[in-house]
Parts: structure tokens; C-alpha cells; sequence
């Protein structure tokens, strides 16, 4: 017996030799690279970017939950494709305005089955995207919200071609694939996906309207596709499991149309795949706009956006193409389109009202 404590008491020291020996070359390599680099704040600056570059490569879910203790399985993730706009800091109200919705009250629904993914695309060209950074800094310890860096170094070059009216050039190829990449850090344990861009505020009761539509959505049709309750590549609503066909496609069509029309095509069934992909399923927008643009610069869009949109705004065909618009006409008494699958009067906020006082509760 003392033999045998003997020699495991040599092995643990043997064992500890080892990770002190480690630990000092990784130091030196540290040193060494810091050495290279100039050393100082760039060092530093660059260690992150060899984390975010390793949280990258991991999986979804794993990055997610790293430095902060997260539910396992979110009902809603709240997905944030994000890029650098100099000094302009439109991240942060964005941010603000869907955490002022979440409220911290432990057993609340939102609080526990709601959570927020940035994702920062910025390229190497335009630097440190430090909005992003700040928020990821004072929200650290936060586990509603996480943040992502899609690594800089090793993404394709789409070369410099102009963009046409429904051709993408270089500039819009490149932002597509980077809400691709976005799009695939959704953890694969969470129920349901919404996207939205950086730059648009969250209007008041939009977490509130979501859990209502999604429910209600189940309601007319179980197995239904997609939702919108905003215009362009905003506001979208996704199942858990259409998330890595809808990037999928994303990725086929991206050289041939912007991202806001392969969404229509996708969810309206508009080619021979999408169709097969769709088959019966429903998709539904909501009659009022719950996302307002705050900036002018856009990272997709290159003319000014102002006053156009607005909160509670009616999602018609000045927002939508016709095909994914609100149809008044049809659903005027409704606050989601199609219609046609809403038969029980409870599914519709606009019947509650009840101005002959008629008992809903009938005895058998």
C-alpha cells in the first residue's frame, strides 16, 4: 500500500511538472507572438480575434452557452446579423429596445424562453466594430444575449461588380452570405428563430405580439412555414427545423436575386424546389409593422431610409411585394393574412370585443 501511494504521489508530481511546463511555453509563445505583432493593445486585440476565431469553428450551441449559463432549449432566439458603421452606433438602441421587453423576473415566459445572438460580420477592411464590442463587454455576465464573431481572415471575395435593380453585385453577394453565416449560428435546440436587422428599434408589445402570433399560427395551421412582422430581411419567423434548409437555399440562389426576394421565393413556393420544400404549409404576416428603422445608413440598403415604416404601420403593399403583404381587403377584421384558415372567432384579437355581452359559456 505505501508502494502504491508512493508512486501515484510521483505521478500526480509528474502530472503537475507537465501543466506547469505547458503553461510556461504557452506563455512564451504568447510573448513571441505579442513580440511580432508590436505588442500592447494590438496583442490584446488579437488574442480575441484567435477566441472569436475558435467560437467560431465551434458549434452553435456551444458558443452560445461558453461564458454564461443559458436554457437549454429557447423557444424564441432572436438572431442580430450586425456590421461596423464607423462612429455611427445604431447597435446599442437596437439592443436596449428588445431588452426593455424582457423583463427580469425570474419564472416570467419572456424572461425564460427568449434569447438574443449578435453576430458581428464586420470585414478586416473597415476594423473593429466597436459598438459591438462595448455591448459585448457590459452584457458579459448577461445570459438573455451572446455575441459572435464571424472570424475575418478566409472569406471569399466576390470581386467589385456593380448591383442592378434584382441582380446582386459584389456588395449585396457579400452581405448575403454573411447573414448565411448568421443565420447558421441559430442553436439547433431552440424552438423557433426571428431575425432582424441591427438598426431597427423594437416596438413597443412586439415580444408580446410574437408569442401571440406563433400561437395562433399553430392554431390555423400546425405544420405553417414562415412569418413576417416587418418588411425587408427583418422580422422573419422561422421553425427550428426550416432554419438550415432556408439558409441552404440562401446559399443556392444568393448570385442571382438580393436576400428580400429569395425569401418570398422560398416561403411562396415560387420555384420548382422551394415548392416541393413548401408544399401546403402556411405562411402568415402580421397586419402591423413591430420593427422601425432609427439609421440612415444602411448596410443594405444605399439610399436614405426616413419616415418610412413606422411602428404599427400597415404591412400592405407599400412595404411587401403583393404576394407577401397584408390583404385588408380579404382579412380587414383580422390581424394576420391569409385568413382563409382562421374559422374560430377566438383566434381573432378583434372579436374579443363583445359590445351585446353575449355569454361565450354555453352549458351542455
Amino acid at each position: 500500500d505505501t508502494l502504491s501511494l508512493q508512486r501515484n504521489d510521483a505521478a500526480d508530481a509528474t502530472s503537475a511538472n507537465a501543466i506547469v511546463q505547458a503553461s510556461m511555453e504557452i506563455e512564451e509563445l504568447r510573448e513571441e507572438l505579442a513580440a511580432c505583432r508590436g505588442g500592447g493593445a494590438s496583442s490584446a486585440m488579437d488574442d480575441q480575434q484567435v477566441d472569436d476565431d475558435k467560437n467560431a469553428n465551434a458549434s452553435p450551441s456551444a458558443v452560445v452557452g461558453s461564458a454564461k449559463s443559458l436554457s437549454s432549449s429557447a423557444w424564441l432566439t432572436i438572431l442580430i446579423p450586425s456590421v461596423s458603421r464607423g462612429t455611427t452606433d445604431y447597435l446599442s438602441p437596437t439592443i436596449s429596445a428588445i431588452l426593455s421587453q424582457i423583463p427580469d423576473i425570474p419564472g416570467n415566459p419572456i424572461h425564460e424562453s427568449v434569447r438574443i445572438i449578435v453576430v458581428d460580420n464586420t470585414p478586416l477592411e473597415k476594423g473593429e466594430h466597436r459598438a459591438f464590442g462595448a455591448l459585448r463587454e457590459r452584457h458579459k455576465d448577461n445570459p438573455v444575449i451572446s455575441f459572435h464573431v464571424q472570424p475575418k481572415r478566409g472569406r471569399s471575395d466576390e470581386g467589385a461588380d456593380p448591383d442592378h435593380a434584382n441582380k446582386p453585385g459584389a456588395r449585396v453577394r457579400t452581405q448575403t452570405k454573411d447573414l448565411i453565416y448568421t443565420i447558421r449560428r441559430t442553436p439547433e435546440s431552440s424552438r423557433h428563430l426571428f431575425i432582424m436587422e441591427d438598426d431597427f428599434f423594437m416596438c413597443a408589445g412586439t415580444l408580446d405580439a410574437l408569442l401571440y402570433m406563433i400561437s395562433k399560427a399553430y392554431r390555423m395551421d400546425p405544420e405553417w412555414l414562415a412569418m413576417k412582422v416587418s418588411y425587408g430581411f427583418n422580422g422573419i419567423v422561422l421553425r427550428s427545423r426550416d432554419v438550415r434548409p432556408f439558409a441552404a437555399y440562401l446559399e443556392k440562389r444568393y448570385r442571382d436575386r438580393p436576400p428580400d426576394h429569395i425569401q418570398t421565393e422560398w416561403w411562396q413556393g415560387e420555384k420548382p424546389e422551394s415548392r416541393a420544400y413548401k408544399e401546403n404549409r402556411s405562411y402568415f404576416v402580421f397586419r402591423y409593422n413591430l420593427l422601425e428603422h432609427i439609421g440612415v445608413k444602411s448596410s443594405l440598403r444605399s439610399k436614405e431610409m426616413v419616415g418610412f415604416g413606422v411602428c404599427g404601420q400597415e404591412m400592405n403593399t407599400e412595404l411587401m411585394f403583393p404576394v407577401d403583404a397584408f390583404d385588408s381587403g380579404k382579412c380587414g377584421n383580422n390581424d394576420m393574412s391569409p385568413c382563409d384558415r382562421d374559422a374560430q372567432p377566438a383566434n381573432r384579437w378583434v372579436f374579443m370585443a363583445n359590445p351585446k355581452r353575449r355569454p361565450q359559456y354555453q352549458p351542455e
